[in-house]
């Protein structure tokens, strides 16, 4: 992966919701890649934004592995071990970073957590851009529904696997029901993600 050129790629990103009203939330932290990009970026900007992480860091749950057409990548995911990280890997590089105002990570099933999360907010909550990186489409589809009331008008729904677990069908089907542009980043992975929405009101 070129890194500096991913990096580029998810400012580009940030810097279309530099403006807009809201928090950005991330479905899937694994080592915490973007949490920092993004981190940075709020706080080199001088941002009142937060970054809010959902993962269980744990792999996916049955549940997941099930309601997925294509079960195949994420059963060769969950069974190497891939998505077991530690979350002290994040947060410890967080703290290192001095994003702690800035950053906040959520650990468990992103199917539940992502109701807690939206349950003790402020009915004025806002959120800029929902950045889906969990691969599974149950968790994907939940926290879409969940958050869809707090997306500011102008927000990005960013989804970014493409093959594997039904992501990309969650954000199809949320895109279908709601007023979305879609966009093509013209991106190639692992340079970025491929496809984002723009929600219009």
């Amino acid at each position: 992966m070129n890194l500096n050129e991913y990096h580029q790629n998810i400012n580009t990103l940030l810097g279309n919701v530099k403006n807009v009203n809201g928090d950005i939330i991330e479905l899937g932290v694994y080592k915490g890649q973007n949490t920092y990009i993004i981190g940075d970026f709020i706080r080199d900007a001088n941002l009142t934004k937060r970054y809010i992480g959902f993962d269980t860091f744990e792999g996916y749950t049955e549940q997941d592995i099930l309601a997925s057409k294509n079960p195949t990548g994420l059963l060769e995911n969950q069974n190497s071990g891939r998505w077991s990280i530690s979350k002290t890997l994040v947060t410890d590089e967080i703290n290192n970073r001095q994003l702690n105002n800035h950053c906040q990570i959520v650990v468990g099933d992103i199917k539940n957590t992502i109701h807690d999360y939206i349950n003790q907010v402020d009915k004025d909550y806002k959120i800029s851009m929902l950045y889906i990186d969990c691969n599974a489409y149950l968790p994907a589809i939940t926290a879409l529904q969940a958050c869809q009331k707090y997306l500011s008008v102008g927000s990005l729904i960013v989804v970014d696997e493409h093959t594997i677990g039904g992501e990309t069908q969650a954000f199809d089907e949320f895109c279908s029901t709601n007023k979305v542009k879609i966009c093509s980043t013209g991106w190639k992975y692992p340079n970025g993600p491929r496809l984002y929405g723009v929600l219009l009101g």
